[in-house]
């Protein structure tokens, strides 16, 4: 009988050093960072200015085209995952940036509109074969005592690169005077992302066989729709609650940068420089987060994460000072980097052998969050007033804590695991 196993190994090379610097774990950090700078230059900060300064795109329009990718993500993921725990996932990750190496150049010489949303739907793509895989991968390459701390390096590497990624492009736009050389920063980010996956990351080659859930062989083969709604009906609440708190992330998502600049009159530069304090109290701090949660508990983490998040956002929707939202925001930061490795930790507990297909399930539900939430901000922005987003991300998130609630009654989040 031979089962699926992860990319990596808790035993051999490296098992000593903190889990942040063995040499497996690092390279997979790597691409997170690369992979999140790339899509956060993309999509939060270079795209949605240079669509409506250079292309004269409505925001509308803009709010459409990132819900695309949104869509493609979201509706891809679970799949990418499943297909992770059976064929392996080392190739997923070599090839998954090389699509929006090519997307991103694309962009650079595009000037439809609609051009852009078929781009959109590539690189969801690629996000949804990245983002499963990488988060498996990292979750069992490390004992479960460990997986709160890895996960919680990873996590940091992703929101890292949605902080800093508008800070970078402001400073390449500002150093170049042209928008469209953000495209390619974002090619060069993903081709690094790539080329530590081929160099640095093992293989794991196709397995012929599987256990299921159950104890059953299977032969491999590509994974059916009805194995992924069963997979999603071993955790609806689990769905509902990242759902819930996605849809929240996504309000803001397309119209932050827009925000800065109308309501706060600030340039790219300085918008990226009131992210950075955010940033760096993520970085300093997400590592002692992660070894918080075990000792806080990974319920408790996820509760008092949601419960801080809320309460930021509640204060961001009504402050235009941008020095106290670059404070709130630091704030909020640590919230979410306290509940979400806890989060992922406990799904990822559900099952070792399907812990990619778990994985893909969750973020499959995140997605939907985000593409209901983001086209709604944009209609938000347009119809209502400047901060509308923002006030719906903080109904959103206390919404989602008060469902935490419920969902999460023990140390795991289902009687599966």
């Amino acid at each position: 009988m031979v089962e699926t196993r992860d990319m990596q190994s808790v035993e051999g090379f490296g098992a000593s050093l903190p889990v942040w610097r063995r040499p497996r774990i690092l390279s997979l950090l790597v691409i997170a960072v690369c992979a999140e700078l790339g899509y956060a230059v993309l999509n939060i900060s270079a795209m949605p200015p240079y669509l409506y300064l250079e292309l004269g795109v409505s925001p509308k329009f803009i709010a459409l085209i990132i819900t695309v990718f949104l869509v493609s993500e979201a509706v891809f993921k679970q799949f990418m995952g499943h297909l992770g725990d059976r064929n392996g996932r080392r190739n997923m990750l070599v090839v998954a940036p090389v699509i929006s190496v090519f997307t991103a150049l694309m962009s650079a010489v595009t000037h439809n509109a609609w051009g852009f949303v078929l781009l959109r739907i590539a690189d969801g793509i690629g996000a949804a074969m990245i983002w499963p895989n990488a988060f498996a991968a990292v979750g069992g390459a490390v004992t479960k005592e460990e997986r709160a701390e890895a996960l919680s390096a990873l996590n940091m590497c992703y929101w890292l690169g949605i902080a800093l990624g508008p800070f970078l492009d402001g400073l390449v736009v500002k150093l170049t005077g042209m928008r469209v050389a953000s495209f390619y920063l974002v090619a060069l980010l993903f081709a690094v992302a790539s080329f530590v996956a081929w160099r640095w990351v093992p293989a794991d080659g196709r397995q012929q066989s599987v256990v299921t859930s159950d104890g059953v062989e299977e032969p491999n083969h590509i994974p059916r729709p009805a194995e992924l709604l069963a997979i999603m009906r071993e955790v609806p609440g689990h769905m509902l609650l990242s759902m819930l708190t996605f849809v929240g992330i996504g309000f803001p998502t397309t119209m932050v940068k827009l925000y800065a600049h109308k309501a706060l009159k600030i340039t790219d530069l300085e918008f990226g420089a009131i992210v950075l304090p955010a940033a760096i109290a993520m970085a300093v701090l997400s590592m002692p987060m992660g070894r918080m949660v075990e000792r806080v508990g990974r319920p408790a983490s996820v509760r008092i994460g949601l419960l801080t998040g809320a309460a930021g956002l509640w204060i961001i929707a009504f402050t235009l000072n941008k020095w106290i939202l670059a404070l709130v925001g630091s704030i909020v930061g640590l919230g979410f980097i306290l509940a979400i490795p806890a989060w992922l930790a406990l799904v990822s507990d559900i099952d070792e052998k399907r812990r990619g297909s778990f994985l893909g399930a969750i973020q499959t539900a995140q997605g939907v969050g985000a593409v209901i939430g983001a086209p709604l901000g944009g209609v938000l922005f347009e119809k209502v007033s400047l901060n509308a987003p923002f006030v719906g991300t903080a109904i959103a998130l206390s919404v989602a804590a008060l469902v935490s609630f419920v969902v999460i009654r023990g140390p795991r989040p289902s009687a599966h695991a």
